[in-house]
């Protein structure tokens, strides 16, 4: 996270308190779940009550709503278009987990959507 966003979010935190909103255009860095870290590399962009985003071939996109430092992501749509096998794989993987609700949370300068399967983090500034 560059130092501009940085200081945002601790400004946005002092205003509205600890909470973390998710609005704008994120880079996915990668999925952690219990067993391994998945370098699964995309973009997302958040709006008011939807995502779109893409990891590598295909875009996908749906419907949020967020609460506070809680956001609930409803599984969604994409696109479907022959890709090669392993990117598929990686989208197939991260389109599992993307869905439910993830507590937010800031660690060392990424934000972090979490549940008890993953973690996915995201980053600002790109």
């Amino acid at each position: 996270m560059n130092r501009v966003s940085l200081i945002f979010c601790m400004f946005m935190g002092l205003i509205f308190g600890n909470n973390i909103y998710l609005n704008g255009n994120y880079e996915i860095i990668g999925v952690q779940t219990n067993d391994a870290f998945f370098d699964i590399r995309g973009r997302i962009s958040f709006g008011r009550d939807g995502y779109s985003g893409n990891v590598g071939c295909n875009s996908f996109f749906g419907s949020m709503r967020q609460s506070g430092n809680m956001v609930e992501i409803a599984s969604g749509g994409s696109t479907r278009k022959a890709c090669e096998p392993n990117i598929m794989k990686l989208e197939q993987s991260f389109l599992r987990v993307f869905n439910g609700r993830f507590n937010i949370v800031l660690r060392g300068g990424d934000i972090v959507l979490y549940d008890k399967r993953a973690s996915i983090i995201l980053r600002t500034g790109f």
